[in-house]
């Protein structure tokens, strides 16, 4: 954080100096959450991922209906006209299998809670790194188109002229061939 707000501080310091510097800014987290492949992707990952839910909670269903069962026998146990075989007995043929079968279930539950949160992640860098790589050339576009020196992240700067904020810009030019289903809401753009 300090070298990023050195830099800047460097970055102003040469503006002064040359007051005919060109600096723009864009706030990239805007221009990403409004833009209409951002839509989609989170769309498509939505769609990939309903499946395993449906499957996740049935799996978690018969791990609680392997739980109530477990607890009938424990329930048994307390019965005080049983023998200490009959009590064997009930742990050996029943007790024992279902907890058996509830821990298998809790490790594939646990086993595709993982791998699903780990492809979501792998699918939300990539869809983040192809999108970023598309905003950025955009902003480089708008910025030679402007004759920019520099062009900074928004965030980053404690005060900018609403003049030198290009982050509508960019949004529009993504968004030019957008289809209209796939056009995000000027309210999501500002969130």
């Amino acid at each position: 954080m300090k070298k990023i707000a050195m830099f800047i501080t460097a970055a102003f310091a040469a503006a002064s100096l040359y007051a005919d510097l060109n600096i723009l800014v864009v706030d990239t987290n805007q221009v990403l959450a409004s833009y209409y492949k951002t839509k989609i992707a989170e769309d498509a990952l939505k769609a990939s991922v309903e499946p395993v839910e449906a499957e996740i909670k049935k799996l978690d269903g018969e791990r609680q209906t392997k739980i109530a069962a477990f607890e009938e026998g424990r329930k048994k146990l307390q019965n005080p006209a049983l023998t200490d075989d009959a009590k064997k007995d009930i742990i050996s043929k029943e007790l024992q299998p279902v907890e058996k079968q509830i821990n298998e279930l809790g490790a594939q539950l646990q086993q595709l809670v993982n791998e699903t949160r780990a492809n979501v992640a792998k699918q939300q860098r990539e869809t983040l790194a192809a999108h970023s790589q598309e905003i950025l050339e955009q902003i480089k576009k708008i910025a030679e188109a402007k004759k920019a020196d520099f062009v900074f992240e928004k965030r980053s700067s404690y005060f900018s002229k609403p003049a030198s904020d290009i982050t509508e810009e960019v949004v529009a030019a993504l968004n030019v061939n957008a289809p209209k289903s796939a056009a995000p809401k000027a309210d999501a753009a500002k969130k």
